[in-house]
């Protein structure tokens, strides 16, 4: 399914860097994937194990700025997810994520990668949601010893 998908992508001029491809997710009958191309771009693919469909989102990643004084930002989604709803967030690299709470109630969350310092050298986290993705989503990060929260509203 990975090469099914790979292949799809380098038709249309979206294959992998040598950084390679970043496994989001696997199991439960889907996949997740997150890869960086040489024309800059930032890919992610979702795909039932069957192989029936799949799902491939890219983008500039170097467009994707948080709002002034912030350092979170959303990169893709809020979107569908194999067993409910994401959201991708770009967070910059000094500053490491703590915990995740989607109205008030804390959410798993997955480092994926450190962009490419090209593409902005960002670190890139996968949040999946327990449901329809209107509502604060509050990140906490640690940054210089310090704890800092900042919330971006989902809609």
């Amino acid at each position: 399914m990975k090469a099914s998908i790979l292949a799809k992508a380098t038709a249309v001029g979206e294959a992998p860097t040598e950084a390679g491809v970043s496994e989001v997710l696997y199991g439960q009958g889907y996949m997740t994937f997150l890869w960086e191309t040489p024309r800059g771009h930032l890919c992610l693919a979702q795909a039932p194990d069957s192989g029936a469909s799949d799902v491939r989102m890219c983008g500039d990643p170097t467009g994707a700025l948080p709002k002034p004084g912030s350092v979170v930002t959303p990169v893709f989604g809020p979107g569908t997810a194999p067993e409910g709803w994401m959201v991708v967030l770009f967070v910059e690299h000094s500053h490491r994520v703590a915990s995740v709470r989607f109205r008030d109630a804390e959410v798993d969350w997955k480092l994926v990668r450190t962009l490419a310092p090209g593409s902005t050298g960002r670190d890139v986290y996968y949040v999946p949601l327990p449901d329809a993705p209107t509502g604060d989503l509050d990140v906490t990060f640690e940054v210089a010893g310090q704890q800092a929260t900042e919330r971006l509203h989902l809609e």
